[in-house]
């Protein structure tokens, strides 16, 4: 049986919604509408209306299911994590191709290393 992405969870399901809100809050005490907005995707009137107890789409969890995990996966301070992406994308944009390249291989032989060693 397949959902559609549209789908809203409900009945026992608000919880599982409750649980994520909760989590994100946890995570991102300081954000503001604007900064959920901008970490989802989703338009910030949605947001205040799921921060205002609207049900969730089955997708909208989802969002919000991948944007903890990021952070879970990195051992960063979600603060952090996102000034480094954002490092990064300005990097892709403004540099030019050679000391991007550069900067790529450099992090390549750097993820190389930690991976062997974390085969050990």
């Amino acid at each position: 049986m397949q959902i559609a992405p549209d789908k809203k969870l409900s009945g026992g399901n608000m919880k599982l919604q409750n649980e994520i809100i909760n989590e994100y809050k946890k995570k991102f005490p300081n954000d503001k509408l604007k900064d959920i907005s901008a970490r989802t995707g989703l338009n910030i009137t949605r947001i205040f209306r799921i921060f205002n107890g609207a049900t969730l789409k089955i997708n909208e969890y989802e969002i919000f299911c991948q944007v903890i995990n990021q952070i879970k996966k990195t051992n960063q301070e979600p603060e952090q994590h996102y000034q480094n992406l954002n490092v990064i994308s300005q990097a892709m944009e403004k540099l030019p191709p050679k000391i991007l390249q550069q900067t790529i291989n450099q992090l390549s032989y750097y993820l190389t290393i930690q991976q062997l060693k974390e085969l050990k």
